[in-house]
């Protein structure tokens, strides 16, 4: 795999800190004029200032600890596609827009440079460029610039996602922040030019829109755009993402619409028909985006794509030291299954304390150890506590938890590596934390304790 040594000039500095000092003011006074009619703006800054910072150490990992790797890759094809904007604009628009077949590709030229093959050739890894254009112009061709607003942007996902959820949820806002706003892999790794940085916003951001439709009815139309657009960038970059949401999303349409048949005996009677409504529905869209969403449109194609996957991850050299291995897998939906329990075992609680060979696998694994204490306790107390209920008579939190299982399972078992896995699991991570946070909060015993008294 090709890489790019990239140096930080002083220039690229000085825009930085001025861009950071410009923003940072901005917000200062934005989030001081909507705290006052609402309080949860108290956390708007503060996580702005987390996933900047974020995305800023990322770029600083890959310069100086990995001396490239993917990010750089990724802002160099971007930045030869800018460059090819200002030489030819007809021809860049072009490649703006999707353009990444072979014949084209001789349309570069050394004085606008040459994008990597490897990256060009695959219509995802070129996306996250083309994705990155608006970026890198307003960074001035920089990629800390470039960062830094492609997060002011970024941060709107998970901002709108758990302004939502507080709406829903008010007595949990602390564990809603920290799940969504401070939590350090989706801090870190949901913050650079590459995929997980956008697809990690687009879903939670598709997810915040359709509580604001199901439980609000607020602003219809404008969130319908914003689940269209989305799901282009995330069919764009990562389709399985958009099939994991399918999944779930319906669900919470369907017990949404049921929960508010106020009669029981309506509800009875409507329940079927509701269901079969959302159920022809969900197929039907599916149908419609089946051929975007490529492979992961079929079912037998999906299965052959999560297999040669895993199988890349284990004949990849530059991934061998960190591979965790749950088996041979074939193709099918029983073979699959058969190795659920060990992708959700590794896609939710891994690295391990012994699989860490890096500093940035140590930080991993410390928050690995997090979720699983977190995980154990919740078990603890849905068995002693009888807090179950939690989960299965909230239709947010259950759709959530059924994103967590089918997303991790198909993670886990095209996914060999490590490394990958820590950021491949960003878009269910936070849901989970949220989940866990939840269940497991003292506040209901001191509901049930009222309610005694």
């Amino acid at each position: 795999m090709a890489t790019v040594h990239y140096e930080i000039t002083l220039a690229e500095l000085i825009y930085s800190v001025l861009l950071l000092a410009g923003t940072f003011l901005l917000v200062w006074i934005y989030q001081n004029n909507k705290k006052k009619s609402n309080p949860i703006y108290k956390w708007y800054l503060p996580g702005l200032f987390i996933k900047v910072f974020g995305g800023i150490a990322l770029v600083l990992v890959y310069v100086f600890y990995y001396d490239g790797g993917d990010v750089i890759a990724y802002y160099y094809n971007s930045k030869v596609i800018v460059n090819k904007l200002y030489s030819d604009p007809e021809v860049g628009l072009q490649f703006l827009i999707g353009k990444n077949d072979p014949e084209s590709f001789s349309l570069f030229r050394y004085d606008t440079g040459v994008p990597f093959w490897y990256l060009y050739k695959n219509p995802q890894s070129w996306a996250v460029s083309r994705f990155s254009v608006p970026f890198v112009i307003t960074g001035l061709g920089y990629i800390l610039p470039a960062t830094i607003i492609l997060n002011i942007v970024a941060f709107i996902g998970p901002w709108k996602l758990t302004k939502t959820l507080v709406k829903l949820y008010p007595n949990f806002e602390r564990n809603i922040v920290v799940a969504f706003l401070f939590f350090p892999s989706c801090v870190f790794w949901g913050s650079g030019l590459m995929k997980d940085s956008f697809t990690f916003s687009a879903t939670l951001w598709i997810l915040a829109s359709v509580l604001q439709i199901a439980k609000f009815n607020n602003k219809v139309l404008i969130n319908l755009l914003i689940i269209v657009i989305g799901s282009y960038i995330i069919i764009n970059l990562k389709p399985y993402i958009l099939v994991a949401l399918l999944t779930a999303l319906p669900i919470l349409l369907l017990l949404t619409f049921i929960n508010r048949i106020r009669i029981r005996f309506i509800r009875y009677i409507s329940v079927p028909l509701i269901s079969l409504a959302v159920v022809a529905g969900g197929l039907y869209l599916f149908s419609i985006l089946s051929s975007a969403l490529g492979m992961y449109g079929s079912m037998e194609e999906a299965f052959e794509k999560i297999v040669i996957s895993r199988e890349d991850f284990i004949n990849n050299e530059l991934y061998s030291s960190n591979y965790f291995d749950i088996g041979a897998v074939e193709p099918t939906l029983s073979s699959i299954l058969s190795k659920s329990h060990l992708a959700l075992l590794y896609g939710l609680f891994s690295p391990f304390p012994w699989n860490v060979n890096s500093a940035v696998m140590l930080l991993s694994a410390a928050e690995s150890l997090l979720i699983l204490f977190l995980f154990l306790k919740m078990i603890l107390l849905i068995m002693f506590k009888r807090r179950s209920k939690l989960i299965t008579n909230d239709n947010v939190v259950f759709s959530f938890l059924i994103f967590v299982i089918f997303f991790t399972i198909f993670v886990g078992v095209s996914t060999a590596n490590f490394g990958a896995m820590v950021r491949y699991r960003i878009p269910a991570y936070p849901l989970f934390l949220f989940i866990l946070l939840y269940v497991g909060s003292k506040k209901h015993d001191t509901r049930v304790k009222r309610r005694d008294h």
